[in-house]
Order: structure tokens, then sequence, then C-alpha cells
């Protein structure tokens, strides 16, 4: 039915000399694909791990509205007490009283004094 001729097929096969001025820079970007995994940023270097950080809840033993710090000891093990934790200047004086439930962030799993109280409830 339909019939390719030898002259169209091989006038597709050519090919034409550009000068160097004229060709195009390499392809540096690799295509994007569903599979891919999400762009992390090129900032960071392979080393570099985001740092864990925890959560706990804690019991108010104490609070300095001076240097706005409290004393707290974790539910997790409530033997165990924290001093001078820093208290977000969001949360009101009056809302740290002792024996108040507090949201602690612990920013360094491996240091417990590098904490802070986010929240009271």
């Amino acid at each position: 039915m339909f019939e390719l001729s030898k002259a169209k097929s091989s006038r597709h096969h050519t090919t034409t000399h550009r000068p160097a001025s004229q060709t195009t820079a390499p392809r540096t970007s690799k295509p994007k694909s569903s599979t891919s995994k999400p762009h992390k940023g090129t900032h960071a270097t392979s080393h570099v791990t985001e740092p864990a950080i925890n959560r706990a809840h804690a019991t108010i033993q104490g609070f300095d509205s001076g240097s706005y710090t409290a004393t707290i000891s974790l539910a997790r093990s409530p033997d165990t007490t924290i001093a001078n934790v820093p208290v977000s200047r969001a949360i009101s004086a009056s809302l740290l009283t002792v024996g108040a439930t507090a949201a602690v962030m612990f920013f360094d799993s491996h240091d417990s004094a590098d904490a802070m109280i986010v929240g009271v409830h």
C-alpha cells in the first residue's frame, strides 16, 4: 500500500558538517526519570549527615525566670534530672510551673545538655 523510495531513505541518513563555532556543547546533566531519587542539593558533601533530632516528654522540676532555663526530669527515666535546659521565649513563664509536662527537643543524641523546651501541655 505505502512504498518508500530509496531516494527518501538515503536522504534521511545524510549529515551536514557544522563549523566548530556552531557545534553544541555536550549534554552534562542526566535526563530525569520517574525512578530517580529526590535532589539533595549540591552544597553538601557525601560525608555530611543530617542531625538526628529527638523529642521527649519531661516534667518541670524548677524554672529560673532570669536565665529562662528549667530543671527537668525525663518521662522515660524519671530518676535523671537535667539542669539549665533553655526554654523557648514563646512560652509564658506562668505556664512553667513545677510538675507541668513539657515537650523537649534534643538536638544532639549524645549530649543531653543540648536540648530545649519547646512546649508545655
